[in-house]
C-alpha cells in the first residue's frame, strides 16, 4: 500500500510537488465549500495506514502554502495521521493574501489596518464567520468521513493564522487537543488576543493538553513596501508577542506550554522548520 493516499484534491502549488513522489497512487479529487458567499477550499491526505484508534489529525490554516510543505515532511516522517488542510480555490498570491486577511482577523478599526500591497487598507473581520465554519461544517464533516483519533487532533497557524488558532484555543468549544501557533499575530488590534487570553487565564476551559509557539528572530522588511507602509507596520507591530504570552499560559496548570524559539529565522522562513517541528517530534 503507498505511503501517500490523497482523499481530496491538492491545489495547483500542491500538486507540482506531490505528484512527483512515487508515493502517490492516483490524481486526487477537490472539495470546494462555499459559506457566506465565499468559497474556500479543502485538502486532505492520508498518511500511511489507518490506525487501530484512527488517524491522528493535523489541521493546517492557511493551506495554499502550507500542505505542500507538510505533506512532503510528513510522508518523509511515515507516520500515520490525516492532514486536513484550508485554504481557497485561487492560485493567484494577491488574491489569497487579501483573503486570509480578512478571514483570519477581527473588525479592526481602520486606523489599526496595515497597507495591503495595492495601496490602502487591508479588509478584515471575518473571523468569527471562518472559524464557525471550521468549527460547524468542516470539522464534522472531517470526523464523519474519517475515524480519528479524537485523542490526537492539532491544529496549526502562522502569524495570522497562528492568532485565530489562540482564539479558538480560549473558545473551549473546540476539539483539539494541541494548538501550535507560529509568530501569532498578537500586536493585531493592539493586541485584542490578549483581552480574550484574560478571561481565558480566569477560566482555563479547554480540550487541549498542550501549547506549541514558535517565535521567529529575523525581522526583515518586505522589500516590495513604501517606506510610509513599512513604519506603519513597524508601529502596529509593537507590544507583547509570542513569547509574552506563551509565558503567561506557562502558568496555567491545565496546559503544558512549549516556547520553541528559531532566533535565525525570519518571519516567512519559520514555516517550513516549524511544520517539521510539528510533524516530526
Amino acid at each position: 500500500m503507498p505511503l501517500f493516499r490523497p482523499l481530496l484534491s491538492l491545489a495547483a502549488a500542491a500538486m507540482s510537488l506531490l505528484l512527483a513522489s512515487p508515493s502517490i497512487a492516483s490524481e486526487p479529487d477537490t472539495i470546494d465549500i462555499t459559506s457566506h458567499d465565499r468559497t474556500y477550499r479543502i485538502w486532505e491526505v492520508a498518511i500511511g495506514d489507518e490506525p487501530t484508534d484512527g488517524y491522528p489529525l493535523v489541521v493546517l490554516l492557511d493551506g495554499n502554502q502550507m500542505l505542500p510543505i507538510a505533506a512532503r515532511i510528513a510522508a518523509e516522517d511515515g507516520r500515520p495521521r490525516l492532514l486536513v488542510a484550508i485554504g481557497y480555490p485561487e492560485d493567484d498570491r494577491e488574491t489569497i493574501v487579501k483573503r486570509r486577511y480578512f478571514d483570519l482577523t477581527p473588525e479592526t478599526p481602520a486606523d489599526l489596518l496595515p497597507e495591503s500591497r495595492s495601496g490602502g487598507p487591508v479588509q478584515a473581520g471575518g473571523q468569527d464567520d471562518f472559524t464557525a465554519m471550521v468549527k460547524d461544517t468542516i470539522l464534522p464533516a472531517v470526523l464523519e468521513r474519517h475515524r480519528i483519533d479524537k485523542a490526537d487532533m492539532t491544529l496549526f497557524g502562522h502569524s495570522l493564522s497562528g492568532m485565530a488558532a489562540l482564539h479558538m484555543l480560549f473558545d473551549y468549544t473546540w476539539p483539539f487537543t494541541a494548538y501550535v501557533a507560529a509568530d501569532p499575530s498578537i500586536w493585531w488590534k493592539n493586541s485584542a488576543i490578549l483581552t480574550e487570553l484574560e478571561a481565558f487565564e480566569a477560566a482555563p476551559r479547554t480540550e487541549a493538553k498542550r501549547l506549541t509557539i514558535i517565535t521567529s528572530g529575523v525581522r526583515p522588511e518586505r522589500k516590495d513596501a513604501s517606506a510610509q507602509a513599512s513604519a506603519r507596520m513597524r508601529a502596529l507591530r509593537g507590544g507583547p508577542n509570542g513569547k509574552d504570552v506563551a509565558e503567561r499560559m506557562a502558568k496555567i496548570k491545565s496546559l503544558a506550554v512549549d516556547l520553541h524559539r528559531m532566533p535565525n529565522e525570519s518571519h516567512g522562513s519559520m514555516v517550513e522548520p516549524s511544520l517539521r517541528l510539528l510533524l516530526t517530534r
